[in-house]
């Protein structure tokens, strides 16, 4: 389990805190976001996009990944197995990375 590695769990909350340093008022927005139409139309989206999104996620459905993926015209998406919501940017970093930098 990801969160259970001293370094991510120190990580975790030192973002935590900071995220809530002002206040709740970020998260509350965040949340609210949650539940609106989106300002834009994924399938407008005029660059190519990489998604990737972890099988195990408990906290965003990979059914919505899939489904945001579909949307987006330049879209390459990667479901990896085993990962979650957690530990798919710690696992998976230097994967993105190499990614994003290819371009």
């Amino acid at each position: 389990m990801t969160l259970a590695d001293p370094i991510v769990h120190q990580a975790m909350l030192e973002t935590i805190r900071e995220a809530f340093r002002q206040g709740g008022q970020g998260a509350a927005w965040e949340f609210t976001l949650f539940t609106r139409p989106w300002y834009i139309d994924p399938s407008d989206i005029p660059v190519n996009a990489l998604l990737w999104h972890g099988t195990l996620d408990r906290t965003v459905p990979v059914a919505l990944g899939k489904q945001l993926a579909a949307s987006i015209p330049g879209c390459s998406a990667i479901f990896t197995a085993n990962d979650g919501h957690f530990s798919l940017p710690v696992v998976r970093r230097t994967s993105i990375f190499q990614a994003l930098i290819a371009g």
